[in-house]
């Protein structure tokens, strides 16, 4: 992950990014979707992206999000108040056997 500050605005860009493989026999179809929430968990900013991994292959992905300066109190991003929500799914088989996770992590209290 890469956290980068916009000087002009005081925004912050967060760029996830990762190149999953895939050793199995079959295509994956991978579905991937981070958000930052508000306290009150309206979505401030959202990226997702879809990708078919071939047998054997690989694909970069990078995944961004824009967190505007009126969510960073002060400047801080350690002051943040909200929570950021990755889901990820797979699946394969043609669509017929599939995994859903999602995680959330609480940031600044919230």
């Amino acid at each position: 992950m890469n956290v980068d500050k916009i000087e002009s605005t005081g925004d912050y860009v967060l760029t996830l990014s990762m190149n999953p493989g895939n050793n199995a026999f079959l295509d994956v179809s991978l579905s991937l979707e981070i958000k930052f929430l508000d306290v009150d968990r309206q979505v401030v900013a959202v990226d997702s992206k879809y990708v078919v991994l071939k047998p054997g292959g690989n694909q970069s992905v990078s995944l961004t999000l824009n967190i505007p300066s009126e969510f960073v109190p002060e400047g801080d991003l350690g002051k943040v108040q909200g929570y950021f929500q990755m889901t990820m799914s797979i699946r394969t088989l043609g669509d017929l056997i599939g995994l859903t996770q999602v995680m959330r992590i609480r940031s600044g209290g919230a």
